[in-house]
């Protein structure tokens, strides 16, 4: 199958990973899952099984992963390599929706972090069999329509894409993107036709510069990202489509978001990739991989309503509408041909701010095996500081009686010593979850000892 799932855990309802796989598993013929971290309760509940993974590295790790390359070697080893080929993991998403982003040390940091885990697959002896990648949002090109006036944004363009494009290039491996009709429909729904967004269209779009013709705006879309790599030089990278879905409910003003559209969305895509191999206009004979974002509605999402109903199933494992990537009428305790196959086979028991601009999605995920720590970040306000260390101190429940003056840890660099001392604290107190090491974005995750760092910024 061409078709797999985003596997998120934002959530404080959902079940354990071994249960999550008995519901794939008997459920779906989804055999593919995509996860934003290298969880190991997860890595180990889908060992010795018939699926295959893709893992993350996030965002906060990019900036260690970048610097050194022993410290990609380590993370490699601990959190992909200690599980191959147990857990047949095969693809490494290095960040998430990196060039989206406003902060330029992230953008800095990407490629060097996907060339040091690169080159950490190559000490291994598994760079021909993981492919490492990052996925990328739509909001990285400047123009998408018509698909031939694909274009990377102007700053991407200049400066960012053509070296990822050459590294992609040269080392065989996908450029990722995060594909959503719907955005595009909901922002603008008296422009843009609902009939081609759910690949209903009687009629195709022409495309008047390629004289090519789009049934529906996925392929549009993902001609578009063809075209924009082609106006770079680059024609033979394929693509991997790493998220792409619609919401079963939203906001008032999220028009579109309902469960009848939802599910004809799924239908009609999984019927368009199994159809089509998943090839476009411009690749004809080129398959692409799509992964459905997302398996669980997941109820500690901030943001508008939309982003909490993206699942496929409910966490009680109900599904939220039938499609044909489920087996029809299936409450998550049937069986199927393909559930089958894999009977006999050795299974192993077993407050992050997330903003939706259009395309634009950002993750924190969960805490992952290599140690953690989570520190303020330097440069960030005085203030905004001020007030994490009296959350963390007050509702937080942490003990801060050794920044006080008389205490073990004062320090008259206050506002960033301090913070990171009863940020460090918190986080560790409430599991080492990426989503406790926010406070109003003036933390950071870091894998490096911060008693290895100064004190505090110069």
């Amino acid at each position: 199958s061409k078709v797999g799932v985003n596997y998120g855990r934002i959530a404080d309802n959902l079940p354990p990973p071994n249960q999550v796989l008995q519901l794939l598993t008997s459920a779906t013929d989804i055999r593919k899952v995509k996860l934003f971290d290298a969880e190991p309760s997860v890595l180990s509940a889908f060992s010795n099984t018939d699926f295959s993974l893709v893992v993350s590295a996030p965002n906060y790790m990019l900036s260690d992963l970048a610097s050194d390359q022993s410290k990609a070697l380590n993370w490699l080893t601990s959190s992909v390599a200690s599980f191959y080929p147990a857990t047949n993991i095969t693809h490494i998403a290095v960040g998430n929706e990196v060039f989206s982003q406003t902060d330029g040390a992230l953008k800095a940091n990407l490629l060097p972090a996907m060339k040091n885990v690169y080159s950490a697959l190559e000490k291994l002896k598994l760079h021909k069999r993981i492919k490492v990648s990052t996925p990328h949002a739509m909001s990285v090109l400047s123009s998408s329509f018509p698909p031939s006036n694909g274009s990377f944004s102007d700053t991407t363009r200049a400066s960012l894409m053509p070296p990822l494009l050459q590294f992609l290039n040269d080392t065989g491996n996908p450029f990722m993107i995060n594909v959503y009709p719907f955005f595009a429909y909901s922002t603008s729904p008296k422009s843009v036709s609902l009939d081609f967004v759910l690949f209903r269209s009687t009629k195709g779009e022409l495309d008047p510069m390629s004289g090519l013709s789009y049934a529906n705006m996925f392929d549009a879309q993902l001609d578009a990202v063809h075209f924009a790599m082609q106006s770079l030089g680059f024609d033979r990278i394929p693509l991997l489509v790493s998220e792409t879905g619609w919401p079963s409910s939203g906001d008032d003003s999220e028009t579109g978001a309902s469960v009848e559209n939802a599910r004809e969305y799924i239908r009609n895509l999984v019927k368009h990739v199994t159809s089509t191999s998943g090839t476009t206009p411009v690749r004809p004979s080129s398959p692409t991989e799509v992964y459905i974002f997302a398996l669980f509605n997941e109820d500690q999402k901030p943001g508008p309503k939309s982003e909490r109903n993206f699942g496929l199933f409910q966490p009680n494992g109900s599904p939220v509408y039938s499609s044909d990537v489920l087996h029809s009428g299936s409450n998550g305790s049937g069986t199927s041909g393909a559930a089958s196959k894999s009977k006999g086979r050795k299974k192993r028991s077993i407050n992050p701010p997330r903003h939706h601009h259009h395309h634009q999605k950002m993750y924190r995920s969960s805490a992952s095996s290599v140690r953690q720590w989570c520190i303020a970040k330097p440069g960030a306000d005085a203030a905004a500081l001020e007030k994490g260390i009296t959350f963390a101190c007050a509702e937080g429940g942490i003990d801060c009686s050794p920044i006080q003056s008389n205490g073990s840890c004062f320090d008259p660099q206050i506002a960033f010593s301090h913070a990171s001392f009863v940020y460090n604290s918190y986080f560790q107190k409430m599991g080492r979850n990426s989503w406790n090491c926010y406070f109003q974005d003036t933390a950071m995750i870091t894998i490096t000892d911060p008693s290895k760092r100064k004190p505090y910024p110069d």
